[in-house]
């Protein structure tokens, strides 16, 4: 059988069989004016008012049941509390102290990479004490003028202050580790994957000698 030939199929005759029968009872029921059939009912409706109104009108039935009209404005009242709630907090709260700021995942992977790296390259085991490495000042006179450790630059944005991540105490990047350890474990493997291989091309890991032969 072709692609442009009629389906020859028992299920194609059984369905075109039904499909026969329904439209003989639409036609006896318009004629003889059956009132009780649903299917004659919209048939009717649909014949005088046009299948796109009575779509339109069920709609417009469904909508304005009482469930569902209760429910509509239960969940406005639900969303106008929570708006409430926020605007709230921000009021008694207005520079959202106490709150940490959401990072970034370019953020998260640079941190973890930076003190990876500074583990792997100094013979580190501590994350503590990797930090406070990592955010020292070059020289203590430029230490005023020390933006930080920077973790990531946005080059998108023109202005540098804006666009950059900076970090200038150990207690701060190691929040920062952290949160970036979470998301390395929590992660696809392909995110895994793709940090140890960044790894990898920053700080080659040490191959041992190979004993002798």
């Amino acid at each position: 059988m072709s692609r442009g030939d009629p389906d020859d199929s028992p299920e194609y005759f059984r369905a075109k069989a039904e499909w026969v029968a329904y439209w003989k009872r639409i036609r006896e029921g318009l004629q003889n004016g059956i009132g009780d059939d649903v299917a004659v009912a919209v048939a009717r409706l649909a014949e005088k008012f046009g299948m796109h109104q009575i779509q339109n009108a069920i709609s417009e039935y469904i909508e304005n049941l009482g469930s569902n009209f209760e429910r509509r404005w239960c969940e406005h009242r639900e969303a106008r509390v929570r708006e409430q709630d926020e605007i709230n907090q921000r009021l008694r709260n207005p520079k959202g102290a106490g709150r940490k700021s959401k990072r970034s995942d370019q953020v998260l992977m640079a941190a973890w990479l930076l003190v990876q790296k500074s583990m792997r390259l100094n013979g580190l085991s501590g994350v503590r004490d990797t930090c406070k490495l990592l955010v020292k000042p070059p020289t203590r006179r430029e230490a005023s003028r020390w933006p930080g450790l920077l973790l990531y630059r946005d080059y998108a944005v023109n202005d540098r202050a804006a666009g950059s991540y900076y970090i200038k105490t150990p207690e701060n990047l190691r929040d920062v580790y952290n949160d970036a350890v979470e998301l390395y474990e929590a992660g696809p493997k392909s995110l895994r994957q793709r940090w140890q291989a960044y790894l990898d091309v920053l700080a080659p890991p040490r191959v041992g000698k190979l004993p002798p032969q």
